[in-house]
């Protein structure tokens, strides 16, 4: 009978960042636990499945709320150039200075930690400082429906953007350095209240987790690898069919990749995406020996989410790409020391963003 591994990232013991995968043994019904983990050395914030913002421990995966699915969120180092990225009170006024009021308004983190813009006039707003060589602008806003405000870069980059009545993250790129970023209700946008939290403008062009600052620049660690601990004792990872429903395999020009592993790249089956030849491929190495290496699927779209399957059960393993065949070769894969699943490549130098629906591994056993 087989032994299938499982992990949902929807799945969590807290509901935020706490991931836990089961080894399922079909034969006597009985289920385990297993952690996931990662390799980044800092805390971060993240969305839980209640909306609200969370900080994720060290070596804690976090889990990100998009579009209504709590997915895997792995990220590189980012910086937020935004010195006071909540303290609103630091920055300065322009034209028909608003009021600034906070700690008194429920943000995003369901504490009173949000600040109220308020301005009967037109024409005024608030600035700061923000030295970026390009990249994006974002702030979270609630304001009533159908009122609106306006967010500027120095780089001459904006949005208007018109409030829904809930929580929203408005953003702005820019293609070229800028010096400030600023909030203000334009030129006939008269009488605008509205709440603000937490203002990020990173060296990116998306957007990425929220990097608090209080009064200078702040650099996130990056997440280096969703991976199990070593599970050989509880599953043989040496044979199987790996299932996973997943997209976004590249982000900021990095290489996203799945691996079963050793945790060397000697003794490896991976598959992901090719940043530069922008491909699909999938590399299989046992004992130091390359017996795959092959990139397919050419234009692969890194926002809609795919099902692959990839079986090694046999001398002719394959790759299924939402039930097509996209891959197979007659190799034999004669692994004897896989221990890990990884959201990585097998020695975790890679990372970025990877949203992950589900992951699944059936035993050859």
């Amino acid at each position: 009978m087989a032994k299938i591994f499982k992990w949902n990232p929807n799945q969590t013991a807290t509901g935020k960042g706490v991931s836990v995968a089961t080894v399922e043994d079909t034969a006597t019904g009985v289920v385990e636990g297993v952690g996931m983990g990662c390799d980044r050395i800092a805390t971060k914030t993240a969305t839980g499945r209640d909306g609200l913002l969370y900080s994720a421990l060290t070596k804690e995966p976090a889990m990100t709320l998009k579009d209504g699915v709590l997915v895997a969120s792995l990220e590189g180092e980012s910086t937020n150039f935004c010195s006071w990225s909540n303290d609103f009170g630091q920055w300065s006024k322009i034209g028909n200075s608003p009021t600034i009021t906070g700690g008194q308004y429920n943000s995003l983190t369901g504490k009173n930690d949000a600040t109220l813009y308020s301005n009967p006039l037109n024409n005024g707003g608030i600035r700061t400082s923000a030295v970026n060589s390009e990249g994006v602008g974002s702030v979270f806003v609630k304001g009533d429906q159908g009122k609106s405000f306006k967010m500027d870069l120095a780089s001459g980059d904006s949005v208007i953007h018109t409030f829904n009545g809930e929580w929203e993250r408005v953003s702005v790129l820019s293609t070229i350095p800028y010096t400030t970023v600023s909030i203000n209700n334009y030129t006939g946008s008269t009488g605008v209240d509205f709440l603000m939290y937490q203002c990020d403008v990173t060296e990116l062009n998306y957007l990425t987790s929220p990097i608090f600052t209080n009064g200078s620049t702040q650099t996130r660690d990056a997440d280096v690898g969703f991976k199990t601990p070593d599970i050989s004792s509880l599953i043989n990872l040496n044979s199987g069919v790996l299932e996973v429903e997943m997209a976004a395999l590249v982000n900021g020009g990095a290489n996203r990749k799945l691996s079963i592993s050793d945790g060397t790249n000697d003794n490896r089956v991976e598959f992901g995406y090719n940043s530069s030849s922008n491909n699909l491929t999938l590399t299989i190495s046992i004992g130091g020996v390359l017996l795959a290496n092959t990139a397919f699927d050419a234009g692969f779209d890194q926002t809609i989410k795919a099902l692959y399957e990839l079986d090694f059960t046999t001398n002719n393993p394959t790759l299924k790409r939402d039930g097509v065949n996209v891959w197979t070769d007659n190799i034999t894969i004669n692994a004897t020391e896989m221990k890990y699943i990884k959201m990585s490549n097998a020695i975790d130098l890679d990372n970025t963003e990877a949203n992950v629906n589900y992951l699944k591994f059936t035993s050859n056993d």
